[in-house]
């Protein structure tokens, strides 16, 4: 399948949140509405077209992240999204691959998402981070307990060492992409 990957023009970008609302059936009845509004603009999004059609697209959004007394410019990857019909033929490996490369080239220091951390682990995603979850014995639990999750797969990340490596590994200011990724250390 030849497919054109590219940055849509905001004439596309109706299309592009259509394609979101195909593949994220749950935000299109309201959160769809706010993030194209208020989250993120045509420049971020990136394309994969086959045969003039908008087939997938993923959001590049801007994210600044403090680390270490100061800031490192990332991005949050964000709605990775490929039409049902068009699964299975790398439609998404090819954006993702093609927006670790450009943002390489302008000296992005890491690529973060939130999504499902088994199938971006192909692109060497590691979790990094975690956050605790309490519960309120007033709200009908019994009571008060702290949860971290581990990721799946047994690969010892998100342990103390790991967050050490990806510190370290966005202080070289190398362009490295991933949160985590593989080849920080």
């Amino acid at each position: 399948m030849e497919l054109t990957i590219r940055h849509i023009g905001a004439d596309e970008y109706g299309e592009a949140k259509r394609v979101w609302n195909i593949c994220f059936p749950e935000d299109a009845s309201g959160y769809s509405d706010y993030y194209f509004a208020r989250r993120t603009r045509p420049e971020y999004v990136l394309a994969a077209f086959y045969e003039g059609k908008m087939i997938a697209a993923l959001h590049a959004i801007p994210y600044p992240i403090m680390l270490g007394g100061g800031t490192k410019n990332c991005v949050m990857i964000a709605g990775v999204a490929t039409l049902p019909e068009y699964r299975h033929h790398m439609a998404a490996a090819r954006l993702i691959t093609a927006c670790h490369a450009e943002q390489k080239q302008k000296g992005t220091a890491a690529a973060i998402l939130k999504p499902d951390v088994n199938f971006y682990a192909q692109f060497g995603y590691i979790p990094f981070a975690w956050h605790d979850e309490y519960r309120l014995p007033w709200i009908g639990q019994r009571g008060a307990g702290r949860q971290r999750p581990r990721p799946a797969g047994g690969n010892g990340g998100g342990d103390a060492e790991d967050i050490f490596r990806i510190q370290r590994g966005l202080h070289r200011h190398d362009g490295a992409h991933g949160a985590g990724h593989g080849d920080l250390s």
